[in-house]
């Protein structure tokens, strides 16, 4: 707890010590540097960035055809009192969606759509102020992100953008005079308050997950309206904090509970009359809608004795809250000791188990236990709710009105925000993210595509985000290349938690105080700019940039070097880094690190320094396109060299050390795709005879085609293969946990006899290295509801292949060893697949009764022709 109370000052201290905050615009959901991500990830057609374009571009929110239809009118007055998930919830969809439309594609009807909905509520006084109305007025929600990405559309006009800011906060806005109290009415024409008078305190009388709807808008309001007081209201609300001195009281209490009533759920809650309920005098108690209290010490939803629906949806809205405040540099999901995961985590083990288990039979993973939290094991925690009305008693597999509907086995809306969030983002471990994943991998079998892989991807370095500062801010936005970056333009992180092994590495621990705060990497002011120094051997810092075009581009460094021995080296995307020696310069000056050929869309530059400490100085990054290298590097594989071919299924290629990953099937029976590198230029010796494929769930891969160039040759050969080559080798079962599979070809003539080697003239006599140009092979999967990922395609030496999967190939003939296949009179002979032949080796001319092939006698090769 100590250590959750300081990450909580340390933000407001932060705060404090720059006075007004200076929001970061856009900056609810989505900064401009997602933004940035997104549209250049479309354009590029990257996946599953296009596909989940596609269809946000074909959704009914997007082409929502009756989106300029008048709003209610009572006495002539445009009101919302009724169906506010309509007037307020849909309907800020259609205006969000086209909002982003415009955002990723320029086109200016989106914008206009959008603008055509906004602008509707400007004449509207009045908005529901009774009954479940913070919940009811937070609909807005998605109204207010559709106005964020607006608010520089020169479409918008200045007036009518006032006009909404107005609809949001009648009759005012004001810090020291409650107007709810004094302007609200149950009567339609009298009542005079809207959205912020609504939801400004939360949601005291209700289940918790009501009121964090209304922080949730009301961060976003703050954010919108540029106004610091709204959003440290929603901010210090959720954290259980007092409310500013400048600002309003929150809701009083304690409450004591009055009278409890019969209901048919009256075993997993007691249910309390709300009209007797008495409220204390201190102010800013704390009800269920703060985080502490709607998630407890072990995960518990505060609603469990509810039901399951409205803990998992609300999982997500908390989700979006802790995004929205991380986008301005706040750091929720820390609080409390992480409590938002807990959560996540708890009531994804009883929905997600159960579901997998009595619904699914176990399709999705082994089964296991179930999760069925208790009073008596300890895991079930017997509660008062804040609000007086509800007293849980144990945990709650039905509807919350009947014992009839089953709400056990519902699962999270958005689980790829939570996955990039926790996983990409904060970089926590595979372990503590386990049910996460497991929520995302449910979600990515049953919609066959990634989870939000458009409104919340990332990849695998994409940690933070790209942008500038000025005066201290940073300004968020990704720069686009060809071009510079100034070094000192490292990957924000957040004001509140150290990007430390995320966005960069760095040995010291003192946070910069020149140019940037938010960082430990040293910085100093040279000659006017500000750059990169006391750098030692390992630091890194990553840069997240757009490209156009796919290609080749050369990577300098603009830096001062005075001492020899350091070494930069680049990389993207996790990809294989190349760099050199720097040479020893007087002053500034620019030396090249290396080519690197790169995907068109967004990626992750990182650059690292290796060598001698301290003997750089580095004031920026350059992007130049180049051509093709004329000399080939030697062979390293890299998985951003492989495309999918249209409408043979999809891969990524950026998760971690993971070369390859399905994420669409060429089939709906099993999973299958085709993959193909092009365009590459890799020296591979002829030594290297063996072409080893190695990964999960893989049942069956098939060389295909390729493409080499010879010695001495201009031209490439292409070689294809329809029905594909199959392996010389298999192994399947292999690896520590037994579940990987191992694929390996001979590639020289003498491999298969009946079909042609598509590599067999590399291997021929007098060919020292030949140059690969283009690869391709089919993937058919094992199992259906799982990834099919390949970590490894090499080229190998026997020696080479024996070194790393000799323990996997110790019952294949390549692994035989001499010793088990020796005798003392005469040797056995041994097809490829390991069955002895009886065949009496010590008999002159035995050899010519073998028929054709290749075996293996006294543990070496023989080939029969």
């Amino acid at each position: 707890m100590m250590r959750t109370f300081t990450c909580i000052i340390a933000c407001l201290v932060a705060l404090s010590a720059t006075g007004q905050r200076k929001f970061k615009h856009p900056g609810i959901l989505y900064t401009q540097a997602d933004l940035d991500r997104m549209k250049a990830m479309v354009e590029a057609r990257r996946e599953p960035f296009y596909s989940a374009f596609l269809d946000f571009k074909e959704s009914r929110f997007t082409t929502y055809r009756d989106y300029d239809r008048a709003l209610p009118l009572h006495k002539g007055q445009p009101v919302v009192w009724e169906n506010t998930n309509l007037w307020l919830g849909e309907f800020g969809n259609v205006a969000f969606n086209n909002a982003l439309m415009w955002r990723l594609t320029g086109e200016r009807l989106y914008a206009d759509k959008a603008v055509a909905v906004l602008n509707r509520y400007i004449p509207v006084r009045s908005t529901i102020p009774f009954g479940t109305n913070c919940l009811s007025n937070s609909s807005a929600t998605m109204l207010i992100e559709a106005a964020e990405l607006l608010r520089d559309y020169e479409g918008w006009k200045a007036e009518d953008q006032q006009g909404f800011r107005d609809f949001l906060v009648c009759p005012g806005y004001s810090s020291v005079e409650d107007y709810y109290e004094k302007y609200s009415s149950s009567d339609t024409l009298e009542n005079q308050v809207t959205i912020y008078w609504n939801i400004f305190q939360g949601d005291p009388g209700r289940h918790g997950n009501q009121g964090l709807y209304g922080l949730r808008t009301l961060m976003a309001m703050g954010i919108y309206l540029d106004n610091d007081t709204i959003y440290d209201r929603a901010y210090r609300k959720l954290l259980s904090l007092p409310h500013r001195p400048d600002d309003l009281p929150y809701p009083k209490g304690p409450k004591t509970p009055h009278g409890s009533l019969s209901h048919v759920n009256d075993e997993y809650y007691v249910l309390y009359n709300s009209n007797g309920i008495t409220v204390g005098d201190r102010e800013d108690y704390g009800y269920d809608d703060e985080l502490q209290y709607w998630i407890y010490e072990n995960g518990q939803c505060q609603e469990a004795s509810r039901d399951q629906g409205h803990i998992m949806d609300g999982m997500c809205n908390m989700m979006d809250i802790a995004r929205t405040a991380w986008n301005q540099g706040d750091d929720v999901c820390s609080a409390y000791d992480g409590r938002i995961l807990k959560g996540i985590t708890y009531a994804a083990k009883y929905n997600y188990g159960w579901y997998n288990r009595n619904e699914k039979g176990n399709a999705y993973w082994a089964e296991e236990d179930l999760f069925e939290p208790t009073v008596e094991n300890g895991q079930f925690l017997r509660r008062m709710a804040r609000c007086a009305r509800w007293e849980s008693l144990k945990i709650n597999p039905w509807s919350e009105n009947n014992q009839t509907d089953w709400t056990r086995g519902k699962q999270f809306h958005s689980p790829g925000a939570m996955l990039m969030h926790y996983g990409i983002r904060m970089g926590l471990s595979e372990d503590s993210l386990l049910w996460v994943q497991r929520a995302w991998d449910v979600k990515k079998a049953e919609e066959g595509k990634i989870p939000e892989g458009l409104l919340a991807y990332r990849t695998v370095w994409m940690a933070g985000d790209g942008g500038t500062f000025v005066d201290g801010e940073h300004h968020s936005g990704l720069p686009a290349m060809p071009g510079t970056i100034q070094a000192v333009d490292y990957d924000f992180y957040s004001y509140s938690r150290s990007g430390e092994g995320l966005t960069y590495h760095n040995r010291g621990t003192t946070p910069s105080t020149l140019y940037r705060t938010d960082g430990t990497v040293e910085i100093e002011a040279v000659g006017g700019a500000f750059v990169v120094t006391d750098m030692e051997d390992g630091e890194w810092m990553n840069y997240t940039f757009t490209l156009p075009r796919e290609g080749y581009y050369k990577i300098l460094v603009d830096a001062e070097v005075v001492k020899e021995g350091a070494s930069f080296y680049v990389a993207v995307d996790n990809g294989t880094p190349v760099g050199q020696e720097l040479a020893v310069t007087e002053g500034f000056g620019r030396q090249e690190v290396g080519v690197l050929k790169l995907a068109a869309g967004a990626g992750v530059l990182r650059l690292t320094v290796k060598g001698t400490n301290r003997a750089v100085r580095l004031r920026s990054i350059v992007v130049e396109e180049t051509s093709r290298p004329d000399a080939v590097a030697d062979y390293v594989w890299n998985s951003r060299d492989y495309v999918s071919p249209p409408g043979e299924g999809s891969i990524l290629t950026d998760r971690s050390d993971r070369l390859l990953v399905s994420c669409g099937y060429a089939s709906d029976m099993v999973p299958a795709f085709t993959v193909e590198a092009d365009g590459m230029a890799y020296r591979v010796p002829s030594g290297k005879l063996y072409l080893a494929i190695h990964g999960r769930n893989l049942n069956m891969v098939m060389f295909k085609g390729t493409s080499y160039r010879l010695p001495g040759e201009t031209d490439d050969e292409v070689k294809d293969s329809a029905s594909g080559q199959a392996s010389t080798w298999s192994v399947r079962g292999c690896g520590s946990q037994r579940d990987e599979q191992l694929f390996v070809w001979q590639l020289d003539s003498s491999a298969n006899r009946r079909i042609e080697p598509l590599l067999g003239a590399c291997y021929e006599e007098g060919v020292e290295e030949y140059t690969l140009t283009r690869l391709n092979f089919s993937v058919n999967g094992e199992y259906l509801y799982r990834d099919t990922e390949i970590d490894d395609i090499g080229f190998y030496t026997l020696d080479e292949l024996l070194e790393r999967y000799g323990e996997d190939l110790h019952d294949t003939p390549l692994g035989l060893p001499a010793t088990a296949i020796r005798v003392d009179v005469a040797p056995a002979v041994y097809r490829l697949d390991g069955t002895r032949l009886p065949v009496d080796t010590s008999r002159k001319g035995w050899r010519t009764s073998l028929p054709k092939g290749i075996y293996i006698v006294d543990g070496e090769k023989m080939v029969c022709p």
